[in-house]
């Protein structure tokens, strides 16, 4: 009897034996799951965020998130339509550079064709004073004056109108800067007449000339101005990418770069040692079987929490040159540790066990 006891010892210390053998020989690596959401490495959207102004926003996530931002300014009436109607559209790619929308503004228009038009009376007034004699010459100078005070007096008027509208609310922003722009010009084209007259009245013809060159001079710049304005007008895209959204969500318009999508997974303090910039990491989408292989690109320094629970959050680049995976979804992500031994690898799951609540 003892005899059989001796022999059951000896063959439990043998299983125990082998089995811290075979804990030390086996080795596995060390590997967590997270959850996770997929976001592009890039994208533009423009949207309305009030009655008079909308936003071109610009957010890169190659080196941490970063964004630019442009607003723009419309008045009441002015709409906004997408270039080439056909390939604006969702799922439609675009590259870096293209044309997207514009901005069809009455105000800066008008501003052009003003422009335009005063250019052309400013260069007949100086053929005049080339080629026409004194009294002709003073004449137009004197009806240029009173046409500028006219226009003066007009503007004045029209901006103290848009003032009081703005201060009941009943005008836009942009209202009231247009108002205040086209006074302000009115204001440069009465002392422009003013000099002229002045000019005309004790100069000699070569001091006139070289006042209506430079009120000439003065227009074509105002001109080419108004026409950048109208320019700038045009949104173009930053980057490229696919059209995502077309006038939904409150966007007019998203386009993503979708060639790399950036992962952002919460990890719990007890694993985000584990966690190095390079670090491979495996992504699968909620309910799709394609897995895609990346790489951590970056872990906070500093702790989040949410709930109650602390965080650090990591975000892992995954290459998509297939479009496979798709900007916004959620899924899990597996980072793959350093192989250690069965040993280890056990007594890790069992040191972790209460981050599963956690997805981990």
């Amino acid at each position: 009897m003892s005899h059989e006891r001796l022999l059951t010892v000896a063959g439990s210390i043998a299983a125990l034996v082998l089995t811290v053998l075979l804990g030390l020989w086996i080795r596995l690596p060390l590997e967590f799951t997270r959850p996770c959401r997929l976001l592009p490495q890039a994208e533009w959207i423009l949207m309305r965020t009030g009655p008079d102004t909308f936003e071109a926003r610009l957010i890169t996530r190659t080196a941490g998130e970063r964004q630019t931002l442009d607003i723009f300014r419309f008045e009441r009436g002015d709409v906004v339509r997408f270039e080439r109607e056909g390939a604006i559209r969702p799922g439609a790619r675009v590259a870096a550079g293209d044309d997207v929308a514009y901005l069809r503004s009455h105000a800066s228009r008008a501003a052009q064709q003003t422009s335009a038009l005063e250019l052309l009376e400013a260069e007949a007034g100086l053929r005049t004073v080339e080629t026409g004699e004194k009294a002709e010459i003073v004449a137009r100078a004197r009806g240029e004056m009173a046409a500028a005070q006219a226009l003066r007096a007009q503007r004045e008027t029209e901006f103290r109108r848009t003032a009081r509208l703005h201060e009941a609310g009943l005008a836009s922003d942009a209202q009231r800067e247009t108002a205040a722009s086209l006074l302000e010009q009115a204001e440069a084209n009465l002392a422009a007449a003013r000099s002229a007259l002045e000019a005309v009245a004790v100069g000699e013809k070569s001091a006139i000339i070289e006042t209506y060159l430079a009120r000439v001079e003065l227009l074509r710049g105002r001109l080419a101005e108004a026409a950048l304005r109208v320019d700038a007008e045009t949104l173009r895209s930053p980057i490229s990418g696919e059209v995502m959204a077309l006038q939904a969500d409150s966007a007019l318009v998203r386009i993503a770069d979708t060639d790399t999508l950036y992962a952002f997974s919460p990890v719990p303090p007890s694993r985000v040692f584990h966690l190095r910039p390079g670090r491979g990491a495996v992504v699968q989408a909620m309910g799709s079987p394609v897995r895609a292989r990346g790489w951590v690109v970056s872990v906070d320094s500093e702790a989040s929490a949410v709930a109650g629970r602390t965080f650090f959050w990591a975000t892992v680049a995954i290459p998509n040159p297939d479009g496979l995976l798709r900007p916004g979804l959620e899924g899990s992500l597996r980072f793959t540790g350093a192989p250690v031994t069965l040993l280890a690898w056990v007594v890790d799951r069992v040191r972790h066990a209460s981050d599963r609540a956690l997805g981990a």
